[in-house]
């Protein structure tokens, strides 16, 4: 039988916290652009941030709760 860690459960859902904070930066500020004079899609300062931010839901996707609203699906389901 095995016992999750509580860092287990948890690692997604502050990364759930941390994609939200960074979609506020990305969209609602300019802390995040390298170049304010160029269109933040043309910025890879920007578009890495994107990326990280896009990574970060993708665990919380994963990890923490999925589209059908089941929590922590994904490890029972891969090793099934």
């Amino acid at each position: 039988m095995h016992y999750w860690h509580w860092f287990d459960i948890a690692f997604a859902w502050i990364g759930g916290v941390g994609a939200i904070v960074l979609s506020v930066l990305l969209f609602a500020t300019d802390r995040l652009r390298s170049d304010s004079s160029r269109s933040r899609w043309h910025d890879w300062v920007w578009l890495s941030w994107l990326g990280m931010a896009a990574y970060l839901l993708h665990n919380f996707e994963e990890y923490g709760i999925d589209l059908l609203g089941t929590f922590h699906a994904f490890p029972g389901m891969i090793c099934a």
